[in-house]
Formats: structure tokens, sequence, C-alpha cells
């Protein structure tokens, strides 16, 4: 039978263990929220140096195929990804956080890689970007109902899939061809539910706050 790594009983027994290789889980608490509010940050110069309501069509990657803002998105990604995989380092230590910290590995790498594919530079790496794009993604939503599902049905962690759904299916939506123009909001209000979640599984999951596994419920 599949053990559930979240429940009462398992992290009561797992807890002894995972507090004695990883008791830095504020370095990495602090390492995520770090990456999310240079990724914020990020997200906001560019829409003020480039401001123009009809770019939402064309989603963040927008900012990464021009030049006056290419270098601000190329500086905070690499920073964010920075962040998030020597967060991720710290996580997959604890075993119930390795499905969190393998996601943050593949963001991290994902930012650079979208990078470096701008769509613009042709078919190849349109496709391309967009394959990265989708993996990315699908790491972030799948994690996010394990996490869910690990929990209880937490309804906080609920809420936060909601808004990560809503935010997807806006995106999706404003696919080129498709009938919605709402990329670049649909894009941001996903990264919000992530966001939610990793801060709210990092809250109740890190060794050096569960002490009582109840608290997550």
């Amino acid at each position: 039978m599949h053990r559930n790594p979240c429940s009462t009983k398992y992290r009561h027994t797992k807890y002894r263990s995972d507090t004695t290789e990883h008791t830095g889980a504020k370095k990495e608490s602090f390492e995520v929220h770090t990456a999310e509010l240079v990724a914020a940050t990020t997200i906001g110069l560019c829409m003020t140096i480039d401001f123009n309501p009809n770019k939402n069509s064309y989603s963040i990657s927008y900012y990464g195929a021009h030049l006056a803002t290419f270098w601000v998105l190329a500086v905070g990604f690499f920073i964010t990804s920075y962040f998030l995989l020597r967060a991720s380092g710290g996580f997959e230590k604890t075993y119930y956080l390795q499905p969190l910290a393998l996601t943050l590995k593949v963001v991290g790498v994902g930012l650079v890689l979208l990078l470096l594919t701008p769509y613009t530079f042709g078919t190849f790496f349109d496709w391309t970007h967009s394959i990265i794009g989708t993996v990315v993604f699908s790491f972030q939503t799948i994690s996010t109902v394990i996490y869910w599902s690990w929990l209880g049905h937490n309804w906080r962690l609920g809420a936060d899939l909601v808004i990560l759904l809503i935010g997807g299916l806006l995106a999706a939506l404003s696919m080129p061809n498709n009938m919605l123009h709402l990329m670049l909001e649909g894009e941001i209000i996903f990264q919000i539910g992530f966001a939610l979640a990793i801060n709210h599984v990092v809250s109740w999951l890190s060794p050096s706050k569960t002490i009582n596994p109840e608290q997550t419920n």
C-alpha cells in the first residue's frame, strides 16, 4: 500500500530522521521568498519599461524577445533560477519535500532555457520555447495537486490550486487563434497561485515547523 508521506503517523516517524539531516528550513524558505520577490519585481519592471495593453496576448515571453526588456528579464530570471535551485537542494533532503524540490529545479532550469529559446527566432525556437513552458507549467500544476492530496485536500491549498488553474485556463484560451487575449494576465495569475501553494507547503511541512503535524490540517 502506498504511504502518504504527509500523514500524521508517517510524519511523526520521518520527522526524527529528517530534522537531523535538514535543519536549514528557514534558509530554504528565505530563498524561495527571495526568488518570488525577484520574479515579481522583474515582471513589474518589464511591464513598466515596455507598457502596452495590447501586448498581453504575447505573454511574459514577449519581454525576453525584445531588446528593451531582455536584459531586465535575463538578470531577473537568472537570479530567480539561482535561488530556486539553492532552495531545491535543501528541500530534497526531506522526503516529503522532494516533489517540491524537483519542481523548483524544473522551474529554475526552465527559466534559463526559456531565455535561450526566444520564440521570434523561427519555428524551431518557437516550438522549443512552447514545449519548455508546457513542461514547467505541468510540473507546477502536478506538484500542487500532489500536496493538495497529501495534505488531506486542505482548503487553503485547494484555493491556491483553483487560482493556478484559472490562470492556466486563461493562458491556454489565449494561445494564438483562440478566443481570449489574456495570456499575460493568465500567466501571472497562474504563478501567483503556484507561489501561494509552495509558500503554504513550505510553511506546513518544513522540518523546523512540523513539530506537531496536526497543524497542517
